[in-house]
């Protein structure tokens, strides 16, 4: 048994870890050994504003975690939302001076590099990711990692992520607080974490959208033909509906939060009313419309923000044949339906629950959870240093590590994975 790997998921109300471990060194199935909660004290946006606070909040989650799967952690990767977040796509290339040569870790290294310089990142941001979206080989589009390869000019196209220097300097020191160690690679925007545990690759080729509905923020990435195009983030969630529900039903905020789970049906066929339902702590009179009136429009007009940041920063002809909801969000009853009646051509919509997973953990099967347990797969495949990318073109295996390696071609990793080809 491989282990134990640590996913540590920042945004939302609540502090989420996950402790797992993994049966092979190429197996994308995590067995959940231990989780944790805490308050996400001390954390706005995903991002530290109170050192002292958030370090007492994350060793609370860690603590708890650690308890119920009977192992002590040192090192984790963790998930941030995405308002800090910026992305850059370039390209760098490499001339191979000897095409009997096939193409090896330092040419491909070297490629990555000057795409990275030219991605223009500014001083006082820091890389935290940089993936490889499509590489090419004399100019024919490759699926695979180039190494092994023959050809005259390799180019990659290069997505670097990177948030500001202070916000990933005041982590990582915040961490160290707690006894984790944890790198600027270590840290990802959760929707790509997310994206690890709930994406099958079959959903890739014609189009996804992956939506994290998250408490502060919503995140979200377009895939197309097996590669990123574009994520992104708008600063509402589902604390802007809890404000609206505690307004409108004149109750306090943590009492819409909690009542928006109970009540809330956002599915067309449902019609029941609910009055004063002695089982429940709440003694308001309404019904489904009056709650509906206040959710709906709000994913409606979310959903038009999401459109309009696509097709103003990618091609508009990119489109999806799938949306897949993720997050707190995605707990509420009847919201996958809501997104096939606002979204375009009534594509297919489902809640991405975590695929593939195993352990004495029986609530982890939640989208709340996908963004920790894909943090885990990440962890195990950068530790172990495999080029599973590579490794799934001889695979007959399944989609969804397909995925998980698609995602793993990051180029803090390359030269290691490279070469024990």
């Amino acid at each position: 048994m491989l282990g134990p790997y640590v996913g540590i998921d920042l945004c939302g109300k609540k502090i989420k870890v996950v402790i797992a471990e993994f049966e092979r060194e190429d197996s994308d199935e995590p067995i959940i050994k231990g989780t944790g909660e805490a308050d996400s004290n001390g954390i706005s946006f995903g991002t530290i504003v109170d050192r002292v606070e958030a370090a007492r909040s994350i060793s609370e989650a860690i603590s708890k975690a650690q308890n119920l799967a009977n192992q002590n952690i040192n090192s984790a990767s963790v998930s941030i939302c995405g308002m800090n977040i910026e992305t850059e796509i370039s390209f760098g290339e490499y001339l191979n001076s000897n095409p009997k040569k096939s193409i090896n870790a330092e040419m491909l290294n070297s490629a990555i590099e000057m795409a990275k310089r030219n991605s223009g990142v500014p001083e006082n941001r820091e890389i935290i990711q940089s993936i490889q979206t499509c590489f090419y080989l004399d100019g024919a589009e490759i699926d695979t990692t180039p190494v092994g390869l023959y050809g005259s000019k390799l180019c990659v196209e290069n997505m670097t992520v990177s948030c500001p220097f202070g916000i990933v300097s005041t982590l990582i020191e915040t961490f160290r607080d707690t006894g984790i160690e944890i790198k600027a690679n270590q840290i990802y925007p959760n929707v790509l974490s997310s994206a690890c545990c709930v994406v099958d690759v079959r959903d890739l080729k014609n189009g996804l959208l992956l939506i994290n509905l998250g408490m502060e923020t919503t995140d979200f990435a377009i895939f197309q033909g097996n590669k990123i195009l574009y994520l992104d983030c708008i600063g509402k969630g589902g604390n802007y509906i809890s404000k609206m529900v505690s307004r409108f039903f004149n109750m306090s905020i943590s009492e819409a939060e909690n009542f928006i789970l109970e009540y809330g049906n956002l599915s067309p066929d449902e019609k029941t009313m609910s009055k004063n339902n002695p089982s429940s702590i709440y003694n308001y009179s309404f019904n489904k419309n009056e709650l509906s009136r206040v959710l709906i429009p709000f994913y409606d007009t979310l959903f038009e923000y999401i459109l309009k940041s696509i097709r103003n920063n990618i091609d508009t002809n990119v489109g999806f044949e799938k949306i897949i909801l993720t997050g707190e969000g995605a707990q509420i009853r009847g919201i996958a339906d809501c997104y096939k009646l606002i979204s375009p051509n009534y594509v297919n919509v489902e809640i991405g629950l975590p695929k593939k997973i195993s352990g004495t953990i029986s609530r982890m099967n939640n989208p709340v959870y996908s963004s920790a347990i894909g943090l885990t797969i990440l962890e195990k495949n950068s530790r172990t240093r495999k080029d599973l990318y590579h490794k799934s073109q001889k695979s007959s295996k399944g989609g969804l590590s397909k995925v998980t390696n698609f995602l793993y071609k990051l180029s803090e990793e390359i030269i290691g994975i490279t070469k024990n080809f």
